[in-house]
């Protein structure tokens, strides 16, 4: 998202989304399955032939209709040893040696191998047709891990509630058992979940009258947003959590956005935007720090640190409840957490230490030397305060005695008390991604250390690479990027610790199995590249330890190793310009490239500045004695880069400000039809340009083609905390492959930029894979998908396998790519 250089005046307000704990789920409903390719579908007609000629030999088909085709080589072991041609058949246009309007093509082999080796003794020509995605299984996937906590709280079942996120539109909200095992994921929600159909008719989108659930391009019915969850429409990051029977209640610390989430019934439901009570008349932009506790009456008792208030806010209508003495807050001074006992007694810390008010407000008792996180059991009515890294039970509100305390490995940041089973829960008690669980027995305290982070297991997931039968990954939390073997075994940290931007972690792997880094060593410094084997050690460009990048590169938004290992980086220049660049052009449109793709030889040199550049035009403006950019909603932000065997160059021309001025730009034109006035993701666009490289602007492209529909990219200056850069690649047959993550796809297009395959389906953590797309019975929603997808991030293909980093999952998809017709001929 752009920072936007002028002021703007916010209103502190209130998104009323209803959401469950624990929604029942539909899969004991009658489902229907959708229709898919089968194998028993005849899509190629009659056999193929293979016939030597003076130009070796000459490969002819012939399918039924237009569809999908990649021919081959395989030895007799069945390997594939030459990718000899793939793209779609039977339309207006064909990838290369395809011809385009005929079913029927001849293609020419040299008889040699991808090395160019003659391998024509016991080979076969394998011709497939209609290829589609299998579940295969995931990777580097442990339900039970947990990271990035924002906090923690147990509702009267017993169960722990856990919100994560990296950055702002990574939220999460995952549900544990009470000894810290995964039971299910709250956001986002599961297609399964009881009242899906009933969401997807609502209205969704605070501000904007948009259905819950949309179309996608294949008929199936879809959230309008989970890539976007933030502060633009809904997200479950918080610094305080609270659950009632009404919902659960999340104090959230993101720019801009609400301050204050109730969500029941399973879903971001009934939205309504309301004012906070205590914010009226006030000039704060947010409120970041909220703590909420749950009383007898079943009612949400908040304290905001940052406007220094005790409120009282019914728990059903969200109405402030004026029950102290006629109103419905107390002021206090920086207060730090809140608890209330089943007596009503209400506690508070702040600056000035402890105090207890009896229900209707009064002052009871205060203690200055008692401070830190307070937590209450709501059948016994014991008070839990953290201090430090002290733990204490305390049961008199008279006479403050402790009755028993252990200490706690670490400063203890939030607590939770589970009144059921009597366990205080101690958030990062043991360390970040730590959960310290301290059962009360009644005469002490239990502890036990719960680590989130799990072996073999990946968090938030993106920018896959794999070769050389290894797969790579980075985590968006960690910072780090982790190596393992096809299978996800093996896994370790190869690379860590390095700062966060767009396209920080954007890897490519070279011929020889070597890892190619874009790494930005500290926050908003120039990146830099760096280059590892698959052990994690530094290997040199020739004498350069790395390749520092122009003085006007902001960031490394994709790289590739071309076919003469030539490294293709796509950058992003500053976000800023000299002021004598600016002046001439005060009220009228400068030209600016935004980004382009540098070319670097093997040994880190230059070699060619600005081979592909994305320009636009921005209006500049003179505030008091300044020029300033005056953005508008233009492209020109390349994402990723891809090089083909020929040498043609894929990168992504995204949208230069990403986010909610470019969804609503959308969603708010009525002259739009339906379904695509919610299908924003046609802006960013796919394309191609020839070897040579070029330019594309507002007068001028040098683009072979250009396909629009890719989704989740990173604008102009978009942290990378927010907007992640997509990633395409191109595989061995040259289809290259980008992502559409508002709709929850992958796809893998031809040369010719022709739709080969979209894969995957809307589905969160709890879809298990492989479900063959089966729908709610008269309905369009799949309430089991064969590959679900909640967030894809990035892509990678080896072989016959697409691995797909699906960020909000924590997890990767393995997928099979198979054929829904195939034919084999020897080579004779």
């Amino acid at each position: 998202m752009m920072i936007w250089k002028k002021i703007t005046v916010f209103t502190v307000v209130v998104l009323m989304s209803f959401f469950v704990a624990g929604g029942e789920s539909i899969f004991a409903q009658k489902s229907a399955d959708q229709s898919s390719k089968s194998a028993s579908v005849k899509l190629i007609k009659d056999k193929p032939s293979v016939k030597k000629s003076d130009k070796g030999y000459e490969v002819s088909f012939s399918v039924k209709k237009a569809t999908d085709v990649t021919v081959r080589i395989v030895n007799e072991k069945g390997e594939v040893v030459r990718h000899l041609a793939s793209g779609f058949v039977g339309g207006d246009k064909a990838a290369k040696p395809f011809h385009p309007k005929s079913l029927s093509q001849t293609i020419v082999w040299d008889g040699n191998d991808d090395k160019g080796k003659n391998v024509t003794e016991k080979c076969k020509v394998s011709v497939g047709a209609g290829m589609n995605a299998k579940f295969d299984k995931y990777l580097l996937y442990n339900p039970d891990a947990f990271i990035a906590i924002g906090a923690i709280a147990v509702n009267s079942k017993g169960e722990l509630y856990i919100s994560g996120s990296s950055g702002v539109h990574d939220s999460s909200l995952r549900v544990f058992d009470k000894d810290g095992k995964y039971l299910r994921r709250d956001w986002p929600y599961s297609p399964a979940l009881k009242g899906t159909v009933e969401f997807y008719n609502s209205k969704f989108v605070r501000g904007i009258p948009v259905p819950a659930g949309v179309p996608d391009y294949e008929g199936n019915t879809v959230p309008i947003s989970i890539n976007h969850s933030a502060a633009y429409y809904f997200y479950t990051q918080a610094t305080g959590m609270g659950i009632s029977p009404y919902g659960v209640a999340l104090g959230n610390w993101c720019w801009g956005g609400p301050q204050f989430w109730v969500m029941k019934d399973g879903f971001p439901f009934q939205g309504v935007a309301i004012t906070f009570p205590w914010a009226v008349g006030l000039k704060v932009r947010e409120s970041k720090h909220i703590r909420v506790a749950i009383g007898p009456d079943r009612d949400f008792y908040i304290i905001d640190r940052d406007l220094n208030v005790l409120s009282h806010i019914h728990g059903e209508t969200l109405e402030p409840v004026k029950s102290f003495s006629g109103d419905f807050m107390i002021k206090m001074q920086a207060p730090v957490s809140v608890a209330v006992q089943p007596n009503g007694n209400i506690w508070v810390t702040d600056k000035t230490g402890l105090t207890i008010f009896d229900k209707n407000g009064k002052i009871i008792k205060n203690n200055k030397e008692i401070n830190g996180q307070l937590g209450c059991n709501l059948k016994t009515g014991a008070v839990y305060i953290c201090k430090g890294s002290k733990l204490q039970k305390i049961e008199s509100s008279e006479t403050l005695a402790v009755v028993y305390e252990c200490n706690i490995p670490e400063k203890i940041s939030q607590i939770a008390v589970d009144s059921v089973n009597n366990i205080v829960w101690v958030m990062n008690g043991a360390g970040k991604d730590t959960l310290v669980r301290a059962l009360d027995t009644g005469k002490s305290f239990d502890l036990q250390i719960i680590k989130g982070k799990k072996d073999l297991s990946v968090s938030f997931p993106t920018y896959p690479s794999v070769g050389d039968g290894k797969f790579y990954c980075t985590s968006a939390v960690e910072n780090a990027v982790f190596v393992s073997d096809l299978d996800g075994k093996n896994c370790k940290k190869i690379i860590g610790n390095y700062g966060r931007q767009e396209g920080s972690g954007q890897s490519c792997l070279d011929s020889e199995g070597n890892l190619y880094v874009g790494v930005q060593l500290d926050w908003r410094k120039q990146d830099i590249l760096q280059k590892y084997d698959h052990m994690g050690n530094r290997i040199k460009f020739g004498s350069k330890d790395s390749i520092t990048l122009e003085p006007d590169v902001l960031v490394v938004r994709g790289l590739w190793i071309g076919p003469n290992k030539d490294i293709y980086l796509s950058i992003t220049t500053s976000d800023d310009r000299p002021q004598e660049e600016m002046k001439p052009f005060v009220n009228k449109n400068m030209p600016i490239t935004i980004s382009r793709i540098d070319v670097y030889d093997k040994d880190g040199n230059l070699k060619e500045k600005g081979k592909v550049k994305l320009i636009d035009e921005f209006n500049i403006m003179l505030r008091g004695d300044k020029y300033l950019f005056w953005y508008h909603n233009g492209h020109g932000a390349s994402n990723g880069v891809a090089v083909a065997r020929d040498g043609s160059i894929y990168t992504v021309d995204a949208h230069a400000h990403n986010g909610s001025p470019l969804v609503r730009k959308y969603w708010e034109n009525k002259n739009l039809s339906e379904p695509s006035r919610w299908r924003y993701s046609t802006e960013d666009k796919l394309v191609k340009f020839p070897p040579k490289g070029g330019q594309k602007s507002p007068g001028k492209s040098d683009t072979e083609w250009e396909h629009a529909g890719i989704s989740g990219t990173g604008g102009w200056s978009c942290g990378y905390y927010e907007c992640h850069t997509a990633q395409i690649s191109v595989d061995e047959d040259d289809r290259v492959w980008c992502h559409d993550a508002a709709v929850y796809n992958v796809k893998a297009l031809d040369a010719a930029g022709n739709l080969m395959l979209r894969v995957g389906v809307y589905g969160n953590e709890d879809c298990k894979g492989g479900g063959g797309n089966k729908k709610l019975a008269g309905t369009n929603i799949v309430i089991d998908p064969e590959i679900p997808l909640t967030r894809p991030t990035g892509m990678a293909v080896w072989k016959d396998l697409l691995f797909i980093t699906d960020e909000y999952a924590n997890r990767t998809v393995r997928c099979k790519l198979e054929y829904t017709d195939k034919e084999e001929v020897e080579v004779k």
